[in-house]
């Protein structure tokens, strides 16, 4: 039984879920008219930024009707997403751009999509594991974001974190595709949620 202590925290994480689902919803509906719409009326491209704009925007508005939860930076990080967004702006500069993190809880994903540029959001892409597609609403908003999926080997355990190398070389080309374009490619390389980032888990393939 839940002491009367954590109770309150358990309330507030409800409502945030919730909310946070409410407005997936609204994403997802969008997201599914975005990949219906053909590519002669609005490029395929486009829409994948656009999709990734919106849910920038499900994710910020979350957080801004949970006002128990309050984001603290790690200093000032205006110059810095100033330089990243001056690169990405930047044509005459042909070097790749990737974002790279920690994965120690599901907020990290929430976090990064609400609180970086949106002109950063338009240009990103990650690694996501396939089998989120077949859920129901962040399938379709994956799908339409145009992210990289990752085809893990199924074990009984589930802890086989070894890839489909068929499938990976196919999607590899995309990527890099992405990245010549001018793309940002942004992914949690230990590829699993880690609750102490002071030890790294082995690098891998996808999130």
């Amino acid at each position: 039984m839940a002491s009367s202590k954590s109770l309150p925290a358990a309330c507030l994480r409800a409502c945030y879920a919730v909310t946070l689902g409410l407005l997936m919803c609204v994403d997802g509906v969008v997201c599914k008219l975005a990949l219906i719409t053909p590519d002669w009326l609005v490029a395929r491209e486009k829409r994948e930024g656009l999709a990734l704009v919106l849910s920038h925007y499900a994710f910020a508005a979350a957080l801004s009707l949970s006002p128990w939860i309050r984001v603290v930076a790690d200093g000032d990080l205006g110059p810095v997403w100033a330089d990243v967004v001056g690169h990405i702006r930047d044509e005459a500069d042909a070097r790749p751009l990737f974002l790279v993190g920690n994965h120690t809880p599901f907020l990290d994903t929430v976090l990064t999509v609400a609180k970086a540029p949106i002109a950063l959001i338009y240009r990103s892409r990650t690694y996501v594991s396939s089998h989120l597609l077949s859920m129901p609403v962040l399938g379709t908003v994956i799908n339409a974001m145009g992210l990289f999926t990752v085809n893990f080997r199924a074990r009984e355990d589930g802890r086989d974190y070894s890839v489909d190398k068929e499938a990976m070389a196919k999607m590899q080309l995309r990527v890099d595709a992405h990245i010549k374009k001018g793309g940002v490619l942004c992914f949690f390389p230990e590829g699993s949620m880690n609750s102490d980032p002071d030890t790294l888990l082995p690098f891998r393939y996808g999130a």
